[in-house]
């Protein structure tokens, strides 16, 4: 009988031991792979678990926190697709908590305002011909404002301008990128796959077959182009919170990031597998991305939230850093949309099937 129960001991030990090997191997091949000695990239703290603090089933691939940063909008998980739901993060109590917002067709995509007291509704009938609205919605009031009937022109990503009257829309099928005035309801049109509007609302960014610009907006004039990196191609972009900044990533691997004052790429970075639209702290204390690994485990692939020191902010030559990483486990599909709280405090991660929030750690 102590023979059995010492071989169980032993083996219980082995077992140990050979999971804490398989951790530190994981380890290495991450950071052997990811973060090569010959990249400007230096990790300064090593790989951290998740910091999850809430989870909640979604749809669509994106989702927002509210202006107080207690709570998260999203489109509902049901089989319609059609309801805007307001739920708050575990413990809080937030005056936008419990509220849904029902429309009559599926939701394609939602934007909120800068100031998050707004939402705006992309929804459209089913069928060949169907209408395309645009519902815009009071979500502190829980009023309906306005509905604008926008067919045949629906989108598939849209962003407020930093005045709140307009949105610019990443047209369906159209290599188009639109500006619908919320007031009049008119559409305008500019050649462009993908963009972002700088948040004091002088500048947008656009990528279209030629290159990467800047454009004055809302007159749309040129006014540089970005220096483009090595395979940097269908780019998603976010600005800085002063505007200063621009940081890029695609599916290939690149991450990038210019001075919008003269166009220059300041770090260019790359990986061999993809990467999700990266977002910035409200004070510029830092910014985030999401990186898959390349390689699946049976249907998922593991991913990451990589958080980034602001070095470029003091130095226009100082190099990417990367302050930590933070396992989010195994998807499916990569995250795609990112959004960190107003107070600075959370991260929201959002796929095709859930949304995260994760607190973010000082490294």
């Amino acid at each position: 009988m102590l023979n059995k129960l010492s071989a169980t001991r032993k083996g219980l030990i082995l077992l140990i031991y050979a999971l804490f090997l398989a951790v530190l191997w994981g380890y290495s091949f991450l950071e052997e792979n990811y973060f090569p000695e010959d990249t400007e990239c230096s990790m300064s703290r090593r790989l951290s678990g998740t910091q999850c603090i809430f989870s909640v089933k979604s749809l669509g691939q994106i989702g927002y926190f509210t202006a107080d940063s207690q709570s998260i909008i999203f489109v509902e998980d049901n089989a319609t697709r059609n309801v805007l739901k307001i739920e708050p993060i575990a413990q809080f109590d937030s005056i936008f908590s419990g509220k849904r917002f029902e429309h009559p067709f599926r939701i394609w995509t939602f934007a909120l305002s800068p100031d998050r007291t707004k939402a705006v509704t992309c929804i459209a009938e089913e069928g060949e011909g169907g209408s395309i609205e645009y519902w815009i919605w009071d979500i502190e009031h829980s009023n309906l404002i306005k509905k604008i009937d926008a067919s045949p022109y629906g989108c598939v990503f849209m962003t407020f301008s930093a005045d709140g009257k307009s949105l610019m829309l990443n047209l369906v099928g159209r290599n188009q990128i639109g500006k619908l005035n919320l007031d009049t309801g008119r559409l305008w049109e500019i050649e462009g796959n993908n963009f972002a509007v700088a948040p004091d609302g002088h500048s947008l960014v656009v990528q279209d077959a030629k290159g990467i610009k800047v454009l004055k907006y809302p007159e749309f004039e040129f006014i540089r182009d970005l220096e483009i990196p090595d395979n940097g191609f269908q780019m998603h972009f976010s600005f800085s919170a002063d505007s200063k900044f621009l940081a890029g990533t695609n599916n290939s691997g690149d991450l990038a990031v210019w001075s919008v004052k003269n166009g220059a790429l300041l770090s260019h970075f790359q990986l061999d597998s993809a990467f999700c639209v990266p977002a910035f702290s409200p004070k510029n204390e830092k910014w985030f991305s999401c990186f898959r690994e390349n390689q699946s485990h049976g249907l998922a692939y593991e991913s990451y939230v990589f958080q980034w020191g602001p070095d470029f902010y003091n130095s226009s030559t100082a190099p990417l850093r990367l302050e930590q990483v933070i396992k989010l486990g195994s998807r499916k599909i990569l995250p795609f949309k990112l959004d960190v709280s107003p107070n600075g405090e959370k991260l929201l991660v959002a796929d095709d099937s859930y949304i995260q929030v994760l607190q973010i750690a000082e490294p």
